[in-house]
């Protein structure tokens, strides 16, 4: 059975890539291309808004603004 895993990071202002602990004290973590990446609720399309290659971080984002926020969706 697979189970949904949801990491909820919020900007302090400036950021261009997502790592670490999240909003709920959860470690991103996902399986690269399972992930969905929502950007305060917009969809970003893998290779064109960001890059998640590493399944630990998700990197090339625009620079975010202080209370975006950044959700990560994959399947595990």
């Amino acid at each position: 059975t697979a189970a949904i895993y949801r990491y909820k990071f919020i900007a302090s202002g400036g950021e261009t890539s997502v790592s670490g602990t999240d909003a709920n004290g959860l470690t991103l973590s996902y399986m690269p291309g399972k992930e969905q990446i929502y950007l305060n609720g917009i969809l970003l399309l893998r290779g064109t808004d960001y890059t998640g290659t590493t399944g630990t971080s998700i990197t090339s984002l625009a620079a975010l603004a202080a209370g975006d926020i950044v959700e990560t969706l994959s399947e595990y």
